[in-house]
């Protein structure tokens, strides 16, 4: 996971027996330290609803914790599924299996907005570039716009028969989504459809803007990622998970 400054800064992975990193986000403190958000998921029996915000030292001494927690928000009654932090680190937003998405103070973790609108488990939650918009998507097919002055809604869309599974904001304010109707779609920055790209085989899982917005990275669910641009609606690549090694490589010159 990279910080808003481009910085690697966490890896989320799972060991057997111990549960595993659904989420993982980073963002700078107001002081310049690093914050890294994980939500844990426990052996079967205990499944976690809270969000964890804790702290990774940048310099760790050879017997220092590598982080600390410093927060711990229990508010959620079901799986936290989606956490995201806005890029000015002011606020964090979580969303929940249930279909509840909640808005925090970053620094203290109390309750900003309760934003009520989907029926259905949070499967994205993306924040435009000025931190005043979050867009959430849902397994109930809604993509929803907030602002963040009221916790009101500006814009209720249905984005994708059967649900959506991932939303990004691009730097333009543009937004790209997918869903399980094998779609991904572009909305202009007054949330009008731009685009729709249709011709795919399998459920595009996870979608993300290219860092000039030019081209949109649908990943589907076996594992391919194709590289979609929208000037002229065509994919014009794709790129495999699982590259030849660098020696297989070599060999084939």
């Amino acid at each position: 996971v990279r910080s808003p400054q481009g910085t690697v800064m966490a890896v989320a992975t799972s060991t057997p027996g111990t549960g595993d990193a659904l989420a993982v986000h980073c963002a700078i403190d107001a002081a310049g330290y690093p914050l890294v958000y994980v939500t844990l998921v426990a052996p079967v029996d205990s499944y976690s609803n809270n969000v964890h915000v804790g702290t990774l030292s940048p310099a760790p001494a050879a017997t220092a914790p590598l982080s600390e927690q410093f927060l711990s928000i229990k508010k959620h009654t079901d799986w936290v599924t989606q956490l995201a932090y806005s890029p000015d680190g002011v606020l964090l937003a979580s969303g929940g299996r249930g279909g509840d998405v909640y808005v925090w103070e970053a620094d203290t973790g109390n309750a900003s907005h309760n934003l009520r609108g989907h029926k259905a488990g949070i499967t994205g939650v993306a924040w435009r570039t000025d931190s005043n918009l979050l867009a959430t998507v849902s397994e109930d097919g809604d993509m929803i716009i907030w602002e963040m002055n009221n916790g009101k809604q500006v814009k209720k869309q249905g984005a994708h028969k059967g649900g959506v599974l991932s939303v990004d904001w691009s730097q333009s304010g543009h937004l790209v989504t997918c869903g399980r109707d094998k779609k991904v779609k572009v909305w202009k920055p007054d949330f009008k459809l731009l685009r729709e790209f249709s011709t795919f085989d399998e459920i595009i899982t996870e979608v993300a803007f290219s860092h000039d917005g030019k081209q949109v990275f649908a990943a589907n669910w076996s594992g391919v990622i194709n590289v979609l641009n929208i000037a002229s609606a065509e994919s014009v690549g794709a790129i495999s998970a699982n590259p030849p090694s660098i020696a297989s490589r070599i060999e084939t010159l």
